[in-house]
C-alpha cells in the first residue's frame, strides 16, 4: 500500500477500560490498510495481545499505581503524584528510541502523558479534561487541571470518546469552559456489538474490573449475595492474565475473562448487568442499551460522579459498594425503562481517517 503508515497505540495501565476502548481504534487503523504497534503493560497488555495476537506488541512500563484497601483513593494518588511525573518523563524520553527502532509515524496515547513529540503527529485520548477532587481537596483541583491541560496541549489533537451534545456520557469531566483548543469529540468507542438474536441464558451478568484489592473485595461482596438469590448468573472476573477458566455451581458460573466475541454473546444473553462505573464500561452499556447496576470503585471520584450522573439522567441505576443490595437493584431494574441514547457510531472512523491522511 502506498503511504502505508505505522501507528503506535499506547493505553494506560489503570484498569482495562483504556485498553478496551483502543480496540475499535486499532481495528479501524488496520481496516484502512495501515500497521499498528501496541505498547502496553500489565492487564492492558494481556487483553490487547488476546484481541490482536497477529500484530507486534512491545512492553512500555506502566505507571504502577498502588491502590488503598479503603476509600482513600484520592489521597493515595495525590501522594504518588511525584512517582507518576517521573514515569511521564521517562516514557517521554523512551518514546524517542521506540520511534527510531520501530519507524513510528503517528502516536496515539490513551492517557499516557509523556508520549508526545514534535517530530511526529501525536494524539492524546482521554475523557478527563477536568479531573474532579473530593470536597476536602477541592483547593488542589485548579492546579491539577492546569497540569492536565499543560500536558494535553503538547499533543496535536485531544480525542474525547464522547459526543459534544446534550446526550453526552461524561458530563463535566469533558465538557466545560476553558477546554484545550486541540479538542475533538470523536463519539463513543464501544468494542462490543450484539450478535444475532440469542436465547436468554443469564439473569445477571457481573463484569468485574478495576484495581486490586477493590476488584476482589467487590467480587466477594457480590458472590455472598448472589448465593442466596438463586438466579442464573455469570461472573466475569476481568483477570486477563489468567488462562480462561470456568467454574460453576447450580446457579453461578465464573470465568476469568472473555474474548470480545464471547463477552458480546454473554451480554446479549443476560437480562441485567452489574459492573463498575468506569467510563469505557458505560460507553459499552449505553451503545447496547442494556439495563445495568453501576457500583463505583470507592474513592474514585470520576466513577462516583459518572454513576450519580447516569442514575440522575435515567440511564442506569447506581449503588455504593458499602451499601449493595442486589435484591433491591433487580427490582429497580425490572421497573426501569431504558433511556434512549443515540450517537453516530462512525464518528471515530472519520477522526482516524483524518489523522492518517494528515501526516
Amino acid at each position: 500500500m502506498k503511504n502505508r503508515k505505522r501507528i503506535l497505540v499506547a493505553p494506560l495501565d489503570w484498569g482495562l477500560g483504556h485498553a478496551t476502548r483502543c480496540v475499535p481504534i486499532i481495528s479501524e487503523i488496520i481496516s484502512q490498510g495501515h500497521d499498528v504497534i501496541i505498547a502496553a503493560d500489565g492487564r492492558a497488555a494481556e487483553l490487547l495481545k488476546a484481541e490482536f495476537p497477529e500484530i507486534r506488541h512491545i512492553r512500555l512500563k506502566g505507571y504502577k499505581p498502588v491502590y488503598p484497601k479503603d476509600s482513600g483513593m484520592v489521597a493515595a494518588m495525590f501522594f504518588q503524584l511525584p512517582k507518576f511525573l517521573i514515569a511521564i518523563v521517562k516514557e517521554h524520553f523512551q518514546l524517542r528510541s521506540i520511534i527510531k527502532k520501530h519507524s513510528i509515524d503517528i502516536i496515539i496515547s490513551d492517557n499516557r502523558y509523556g508520549l508526545w513529540t514534535r517530530k511526529r503527529k501525536c494524539v492524546m485520548m482521554t475523557h478527563q479534561l477536568f479531573i474532579r477532587m473530593p470536597s476536602g481537596m477541592k483547593w488542589f483541583e485548579p492546579l491539577l487541571n492546569r497540569l492536565n491541560h499543560f500536558f494535553i496541549k503538547k499533543f496535536d489533537w485531544c480525542w474525547v470518546p464522547d459526543v459534544a451534545g446534550d446526550e453526552n456520557l461524561s458530563g463535566e469531566l469533558s465538557h466545560g469552559a476553558n477546554s484545550p483548543v486541540n479538542l475533538e469529540y470523536i463519539g463513543w468507542l464501544p468494542r462490543l456489538s450484539f450478535p444475532n438474536s440469542l436465547p436468554g441464558k443469564y439473569e445477571i451478568l457481573v463484569l468485574l474490573s478495576g484495581p486490586e484489592p477493590q476488584r476482589t473485595i467487590l467480587e466477594h461482596q457480590l458472590f455472598s449475595q448472589l448465593k442466596s438469590l438463586h438466579l442464573k448468573t455469570l461472573i466475569v472476573q476481568g483477570i486477563s492474565e489468567r488462562k480462561e477458566k470456568t467454574t460453576s455451581n447450580d446457579f453461578i458460573e465464573t470465568v476469568s475473562h472473555l474474548t470480545t466475541k464471547a463477552l458480546s454473546e454473554a451480554i446479549s444473553q443476560a437480562e441485567f448487568v452489574v459492573c463498575r462505573a468506569g467510563y469505557s464500561t458505560i460507553m459499552e452499556l449505553a451503545s447496547l442499551q442494556k439495563k445495568a447496576l453501576l457500583i463505583p470503585t470507592p474513592g474514585q471520584t470520576e466513577q462516583e460522579y459518572l454513576a450519580q450522573r447516569c442514575q440522575r439522567k435515567g440511564y442506569f441505576i447506581a449503588q455504593n459498594q458499602n451499601r449493595i443490595n442486589l435484591q433491591q437493584a433487580l427490582t429497580d431494574l425490572k421497573n426501569m425503562k431504558s433511556a434512549p441514547i443515540t450517537h453516530n457510531g462512525n464518528a471515530f472512523k472519520e477522526a482516524v481517517r483524518e489523522l492518517l491522511s494528515s501526516s
